[in-house]
């Protein structure tokens, strides 16, 4: 049996306290009361923090509280860098929510960065040697967009073109041209 991976590591430099607060809240997820046991009422909390964030789709989970147990779909930790700033690491050994990531950073941009931009490239890899299973991709997030490209829609994509360009009669060139 093969595991599969989704890899990553990138930093949110230059943190204040204020950004540092929000930052770890919103990764943290919903807090759960200590007197709140009744699972309804966790849903409900669960659903209206998570709608709150836009996020909508369970992704594969039965309810809103178990998606919150895999929130946010990655690891973090908060580190102080050399000058005395800091920064949030951002990173995924095995598995990531890569959407999850994309919705928060944006948000973040959003609030306290608004002409600020975050990449972060990511490697899907295979614990075996299997075809088709290696791979990774791009996220570039701005307070307005969040754009993606990975290397199988890539593939795909000039696979498809190339297909749907057999059979075309060649344009002709002009004498002289490559």
């Amino acid at each position: 049996m093969a595991d599969s991976f989704t890899q990553f590591s990138e930093v949110l430099r230059d943190l204040t306290q204020e950004q540092s607060d929000w930052l770890k809240a919103e990764l943290r997820g919903p807090p759960f009361p200590n007197y709140m046991t009744d699972r309804n009422e966790q849903e409900a909390l669960a659903k209206r923090w998570f709608n709150e964030r836009g996020i909508t789709d369970l992704d594969g989970c039965a309810s809103f509280v178990e998606l919150f147990e895999f929130w946010p779909g990655f690891e973090f930790a908060f580190q102080k860098t050399v000058n005395g700033g800091t920064e949030a690491w951002l990173y995924a050994d095995e598995s990531a929510n890569l959407d999850h990531l994309a919705n928060i950073i944006q948000r973040f941009l959003q609030r306290f960065r608004p002409d600020a931009c975050f990449g972060l490239s990511w490697a899907g890899t295979c614990s075996r040697l299997r075809v088709g299973e290696f791979g990774g991709g791009a996220l570039f997030i701005t307070a307005r967009r969040v754009t993606w490209m990975s290397t199988w829609d890539f593939l795909d994509g000039w696979r498809k073109k190339h297909e749907a360009s057999k059979g075309r009669p060649r344009p002709r060139r002009k004498k002289g041209t490559p």
